[in-house]
């Protein structure tokens, strides 16, 4: 158990997680996505900035555990630096969408999808198969966000507004062929 500077850090954190996870009951072998704005956590819950790593890690161990053992969690730690870089790396390409990613990421690397653009971290049920797989596209066919629509995959926002953790709309946009966007290739290697 982890101790915070403010005695109700945890308290708070598990009462967040609680309510979630009456989603998790719903669809005990469902798909979640959990977005997390994590100024806002701080901020709810008393937790000092210096605590972020141990407050990251405390609130997705909470989320596992809330899981059943047939569900998946997935955090984005998207990165868009592939086009100027050439290259993404697992373990050293930063996470572009917040830090709750960011700050579990640095403890389960193994976890991240080898994507250079919509890279996500996966645990529970389907981890295994959707980190061996290679998706072509960043949405539409043969993409992550293809099997994100395919699963059913339920959003679930703390802190923020759902739009603000809707990146699967881009996926939406290909699949209607808006006037607005554009497929591009990109050439460059994923390491890990």
């Amino acid at each position: 158990m982890n101790t915070f500077k403010n005695p109700k850090t945890a308290y708070i954190v598990t009462s967040l997680i609680t309510q979630a996870s009456s989603h998790f009951k719903k669809n005990k072998a469902g798909v979640y996505w959990v977005s997390i704005d994590f100024r806002s956590l701080l901020s709810t819950t008393g937790a000092h900035y210096t605590e972020a790593e141990i407050l990251a890690n405390y609130t997705l161990n909470l989320l596992l555990k809330y899981l059943d053992k047939e569900s998946t969690l997935l955090i984005s730690t998207f990165n868009f630096e592939f086009p100027q870089k050439g290259i993404f790396d697992i373990e050293k390409s930063p996470v572009q969408t917040g830090a709750f990613g960011a700050l579990v990421l640095k403890s389960n690397i193994e976890n991240r999808i080898a994507h250079p653009f919509y890279s996500f971290l996966v645990f529970g049920k389907k981890a295994p198969s959707l980190l061996r797989s290679k998706y072509e596209n960043s949405t539409g066919d043969d993409s992550i966000f293809e099997w994100i629509i395919e699963h059913n995959t339920q959003l679930i926002t703390v802190g923020h507004h759902y739009v603000k953790g809707l990146s699967s709309i881009h996926h939406a946009e290909n699949e209607v062929d808006v006037e607005y966007r554009y497929s591009k290739k990109f050439t460059g290697l994923s390491v890990r």
